[in-house]
């Protein structure tokens, strides 16, 4: 489902964009660093594009979680109609962070 950017990736950008500002931008590579509820620590969402900018991984950083195998999380999206689904994933994963002491 094809929407005003020209690609999954600008599309993805501009999904995350919304709900998290602007991010910080690397030559390819997309940051955000998200606060949420003013933790002290971060939650880092990393959008890269290596193959095509229609093959996009979304990568989500907690370092709140102490095991490495939990603490990122990684979404590859190929399909204009999983965009909506992984922004909503990733909204709910920064939410959850904000519960998690530490």
């Amino acid at each position: 489902m094809p929407s005003s950017e020209d690609t999954i990736r600008d599309a993805v950008i501009a999904k995350l964009q919304e709900e998290f500002g602007k991010p910080e931008c690397d030559s390819d590579v997309y940051r955000w660093s998200v606060r949420p509820g003013g933790l002290h620590l971060p939650i880092n969402i990393t959008v890269n594009c290596v193959k095509h900018p229609n093959d996009v991984r979304v990568w989500v950083f907690n370092p709140r979680i102490g095991e490495v195998e939990r603490s990122v999380t990684n979404f590859h999206v190929t399909d204009w109609d999983a965009i909506p689904n992984v922004a909503a994933q990733i909204h709910e994963e920064v939410l959850a962070a904000s519960k998690i002491s530490g």
